[in-house]
């Protein structure tokens, strides 16, 4: 980054803060990836460091920001935000680029390179949410995609995908076939380890949690909730999501569901349950700005309703649930047999992901910006699932095609230090190496938007899962 030697200090005052609640100094900013977006940042010193320097500095590209003071060292580059936490505990806009010679080095500074986006926000809420809340605006990277598509087919098994990928076949997986040549992915994936159940594993895939323990999100019902229960309200403290995220980021999201008990979603992250947005601007508690939960809807519709609104006004972050294998896997039964039933359920929704896959090619605000991140909840044998000893069960497959995506590679090949193939018969806890998970969406998907990992999470919470192959 060239600058000229040339700075116009604008400002230089003292600030004695007389109560405990610093006073802010707001400055907004341009998000690269959002036209017109703001960004606001509230500086302050402690009283006992009252000097502050605020200056304009001529870089490559225009105007930046620039402020030092005895605690901490701000530099804003054009289009280019970093947040820090000084020594003193309070929050900032601090760059990794260069130093203004201050007396403390911002102690969460990470370095980035320039154009990413790096934030990170804490509070203990009150009344509503008794828990601590610390939700991170970080970006660890250049983002790869501007939009991220998280789909789940509920039911979709490994053991019943592999039979229906032979060409020739009525039900042939002719879209899967494509994701796996376009994209990277595992037919060796896992739900969690625990449960091998639908609303646990969706949990986890949008949370970046196990469902038990102290760090697991809790909820192990598999039942329409009860009228006002939440994920809070269940564990005791806020369960943040990938929802929370994007959307404090100022980025739209949606869900899509054919089955009821999803209004767990709606309930957990509405405009009075949502945790509060504590960046600036305020993008308010109502973490999902749009939802389609109908129980029993089909395929086509769902997926009619999805192209539908991402044309009028597209989602950074959508996740879209297929309920068809499952209930026909309860009615009738999970089958490997190419003919069945199941098998028919699994190309009608292999048939709708084709559309969208198409949908975003012929798509010119959406074609080299999209990812799309395809998995499972669980398998299942006979008419039931839930077994997590039955490999049929807790099998599946784990799928990204599109923007930042290698063609055609393994994600065991791609990830060989921190993703660990398990044996067929092997269903490993969270403890020692792990498999590739259902759970690593949430945390994968905002890594593909350049935002950092879920609050909370622990399932890539170092957002390592690779889905190219380093360069």
């Amino acid at each position: 980054m060239k600058c000229m030697a040339v700075y116009h200090i604008l400002s230089s005052y003292q600030m004695n803060c007389q109560s405990t609640r610093p006073a802010p100094a707001v400055f907004h900013r341009h998000h690269p990836t959002l036209p017109m977006a703001k960004f606001c940042v509230s500086l302050w010193v402690p009283a006992v460091r009252p000097i502050l320097t605020i200056l304009w500095v001529f870089a490559a590209g225009g105007w930046a920001l620039a402020a030092a003071g005895p605690d901490f060292t701000l530099v804003t580059l054009p289009d280019t935000e970093f947040y820090a936490q000084n020594a003193g505990g309070q929050f900032g806009l601090a760059s990794t680029m260069q130093a203004l010679g201050s007396a403390a080095t911002p102690a969460a500074t990470t370095t980035v390179p320039t154009g990413t986006t790096t934030a990170t926000k804490t509070a203990t809420h009150t009344a509503t949410h008794t828990a601590t809340h610390t939700a991170t605006h970080t970006a660890v990277k250049m983002p790869a995609a501007r939009y991220v598509i998280v789909i789940s087919v509920d039911g979709m098994g490994s053991a019943y995908v592999k039979p229906l990928l032979q060409p020739g076949l009525a039900n042939e997986l002719s879209s899967f076939k494509r994701l796996q040549a376009e994209g990277c992915g595992t037919l060796n994936a896992r739900d969690d380890a625990d449960f091998a159940i639908t609303l646990p594993n969706h949990t986890s895939m949008m949370t970046g949690r196990g469902v038990v323990g102290p760090a697991g999100h809790n909820w192990t019902s598999n039942i329409d909730p009860p009228p006002g229960a939440t994920f809070e309200s269940n564990k005791g403290t806020y369960i943040a999501s990938a929802f929370d995220v994007t959307h404090d980021h100022g980025l739209r999201t949606g869900i899509w569901s054919g089955k009821s008990k999803f209004s767990l979603f709606h309930t957990s992250y509405g405009p009075t349950t949502g945790a509060p947005d504590l960046s600036l601007p305020d993008h308010g508690r109502d973490k999902i700005d749009y939802e389609k939960i109908t129980a029993n809807i089909s395929a086509a519709d769902l997926s009619a309703d999805f192209t539908r609104q991402m044309t009028a006004q597209p989602f950074n972050f959508a996740f879209f649930h297929y309920r068809d294998p499952d209930a026909i896997g309860h009615a009738i039964g999970w089958s490997a047999d190419p003919a069945s039933p199941y098998a028919a359920a699994l190309k009608s929704v292999d048939t709708q992901i084709g559309k969208i896959l198409d949908w975003v090619r012929a798509t010119p605000a959406l074609n080299g910006q999209t990812s799309i991140i395809l998995t499972s909840d669980h398998g299942g044998h006979g008419q039931t699932h839930g077994d997590t000893t039955n490999p049929l069960d807790y099998t599946i497959p784990f799928y990204v095609w599109g923007a930042g995506v290698a063609a055609g590679g393994d994600l065991y090949a791609i990830n060989p230090t921190t993703r660990s193939a398990p044996a067929a018969t092997a269903n490993p806890p969270y403890s020692g190496p792990q498999p590739v998970r259902n759970g690593d969406a949430a945390n994968l998907a905002l890594s593909l938007l350049g935002l950092g990992p879920v609050p909370g999470s622990t399932i890539d919470r170092a957002q390592d899962l690779a889905v190219a192959h380093p360069h």
